[in-house]
């Protein structure tokens, strides 16, 4: 129902104390359009080519949260790296240093495949919350062992990501794409192998 049509129907039955109800579901149609029009991000916009095969636009969908999930490891692990402390501090520093530069290389290519594909990539600290899986670190600096493992259980969750991604860019043919995340999930196991093993016996 357009904004115009229920501006009318409100003007008809304004002075009828036995309509009610009909005013109240009126009112909360106009709510939901008017929430609807503010959560059109600008990245929600599709090519005519991508609304054409619903199956593309899964595949976006899911390359827009693997960018998110990316950014958020991303941040975390430079949060860690700068704020890591202990004995073994040198080496800490340059494994989180490591991860988090790997994965910073990662952020624009996965938003241009999100371009190739006719999608729009999602910018917004906002828009990256309310897609990615990743808890946000904490203010209070936690100890290197909480580090790593919450370090550790974002890498899995990066790979299950990457892992959907790859699977619907291999079904809609985009080889190119399922390429890149395949060498992706390469390097993300190996990083979860470094830090389990920083864990072990700890």
């Amino acid at each position: 129902m357009s904004t115009k049509t229920l501006k009318n129907i409100k003007k008809q039955v304004m002075e009828d104390d036995s309509v009610e109800d009909i005013m109240e579901e009126i009112t909360g149609s106009e709510q939901e359009m008017e929430e609807t029009e503010e959560n059109d991000d600008e990245d929600e916009q599709m090519s005519s080519t991508s609304q054409e095969d619903p199956s593309v636009d899964t595949l976006i969908a899911s390359l827009k949260t693997y960018l998110a999930d990316s950014f958020s490891v991303y941040v975390k692990a430079s949060y860690f790296h700068w704020n890591i402390e202990g004995p073994d501090f040198f080496q800490y520093h340059e494994l989180l240093g490591k991860i988090y530069d790997d994965i910073q290389g990662t952020i624009d290519p996965i938003a241009e495949n999100i371009r190739k594909l006719g999608g729009y990539a999602p910018g917004s600290f906002g828009r990256f919350q309310e897609l990615t899986a990743i808890t946000e670190a904490s203010k209070i600096i936690p100890p290197a062992m909480v580090m790593f493992k919450e370090l550790h259980d974002d890498i899995e969750k990066l790979i299950a990501s990457n892992e959907r991604s790859y699977e619907l860019a291999e079904i809609n043919h985009e080889h190119g794409i399922s390429d890149f995340l395949a060498g992706r999930d390469g390097m993300l196991k190996k990083w979860r192998w470094f830090l389990r093993s920083t864990l072990a016996n700890r």
